[in-house]
């Protein structure tokens, strides 16, 4: 049975030469725990009217998990990144599972922070028994949104005599993405 799920035990019958059928005497025993993982046994014991024994006769019962993790994002599945900054692959993804309540969320992909474009991060999970999750795909939008800064080389004002020429200094310019 899955984990989790109530299990319900299917009974055994049992019958006598001379009594005919004893199947309301049979006493069972079951240590079936559907919360937990792992094998279990129930067992079905009945003797006649005359303390005959009949041979006891176990179930196994297997709790099993067999589902996945579910994976979701706390935030957005794209966001928007600017360029030439430190970048850490973000972990707010979530993993929920039937059974396990602590799971580790893998990722895998990179981004070059110095290459404007659109770049995808995968997440995936396993679960202590196994089951993978699907796959989460986080786009990651490499953008370049500062204005270059500029500055004016030498002097903001300068005095020069009429009919005399004049030489410009220029400006400087910087910006985050193209230097």
């Amino acid at each position: 049975i899955e984990v989790g799920t109530t299990y319900t035990d299917e009974g055994a019958t049992a019958t006598d030469d001379f009594q005919g059928d004893l199947t309301a005497s049979i006493i069972d025993t079951s240590n079936v725990d559907s919360t937990t993982v792992g094998t279990y046994s129930v067992v079905y014991n009945v003797s006649d009217s005359s303390g005959n024994l009949a041979n006891q006769v176990t179930r196994v019962v297997e709790v099993v998990d067999s589902q996945a993790p579910v994976l979701s994002f706390v935030g957005g599945a794209t966001i928007t990144h600017e360029a030439k900054t430190l970048f850490n692959i973000p972990l707010d993804v979530t993993a929920t599972d039937n059974y396990d309540s602590s799971i580790a969320v893998t990722s895998s992909g990179t981004v070059n922070t110095s290459l404007l474009g659109t770049y995808t991060i995968n997440y995936q999970a396993t679960d202590s028994e196994g089951n993978v999750s699907d796959v989460v795909t986080r786009t990651v939008n490499l953008v370049d949104t500062q204005a270059p800064v500029m500055s004016i080389i030498g002097d903001l004002s300068q005095t020069i005599q009429v009919k005399s020429s004049y030489t410009e200094q220029g400006v400087s310019a910087i910006d985050n993405y193209d230097g």
